[in-house]
């Protein structure tokens, strides 16, 4: 968190800013106190930072400057993760999820098949 800048903006891949201009001046705000603050302070910062960013995702959701979202539970970290469809990094769309499981399908279907050829020429020559 404390890596990502405190510039509020929209990548060139967004359909829409997270911190759109009403909010830019407090996420700038919270941007310079970070940088201000002594080493010991900063984590307190942090945590401002990322209660301000939550509420401005609920808000555009409320809003809907954000027209989409999906959940996602990550088993490794075991966090609750919020996605939201300004990136498209997800689909809800039936015919491209389907094509692409079945690219994933037919790939993994190679690898195995390629595992399974190498296994056996292993086990050639080894014979040999």
């Amino acid at each position: 968190m404390e890596n990502l800048p405190f510039e509020a903006y929209k990548a060139s891949l967004d359909s829409s800013a997270i911190i759109g201009d009403r909010n830019a001046d407090e996420y700038n705000t919270h941007g310079l106190a970070f940088i201000n603050a002594v080493p010991d302070g900063k984590a307190t910062i942090l945590d401002s930072r990322r209660d301000f960013i939550y509420n401005v995702v609920l808000e555009n959701l409320v809003s809907n400057i954000h027209k989409g979202f999906a959940t996602y539970f990550n088993p490794v970290y075991q966090l609750q993760l919020l996605l939201l469809d300004n990136r498209k990094i997800y689909s809800l769309d039936k015919t491209r999820n389907k094509t692409v499981e079945s690219k994933c399908k037919k790939q993994e279907a190679f690898a195995k098949e390629i595992r399974s050829s190498n296994s056996f020429a292993v086990h050639f020559l080894r014979s040999q």
